[in-house]
């Protein structure tokens, strides 16, 4: 599929989410139809910052899912965060390089 000079492919848009909200103690699988899932390497207190989750959700498009803020992952390979991208290609204007 040949994208537009000013789009972007689903799964280069999951990659760039995926730097920008991976913390610590966090592994990653490889994006999948526009997804990407984030698990726990080892136990720990799961922090979300909130008002900024809150305001990438509001952007349309996507949605990053979480488990609530201050979630004890009593395992390694807890699933912490994951994304979706509900369109399959995405306007560059809406990503920095």
């Amino acid at each position: 599929m040949e994208l537009a000079a000013n789009q972007i492919h689903e799964e280069e848009a999951a990659i760039r989410i995926r730097q920008a909200i991976m913390g610590q103690n966090l592994t990653n699988s490889a994006p999948s139809e526009g997804r990407v899932n984030l698990k726990a390497t080892s136990p720990g207190l799961l922090k979300i910052n909130v008002p900024a989750l809150d305001e990438i959700n509001l952007l349309g498009d996507l949605i990053i899912a979480t488990l609530h803020n201050n979630t004890v992952c009593k395992n390694r390979h807890d699933r912490c965060r994951d994304t979706h991208h509900f369109n399959y290609i995405q306007p560059k204007k809406n990503w920095r390089n």
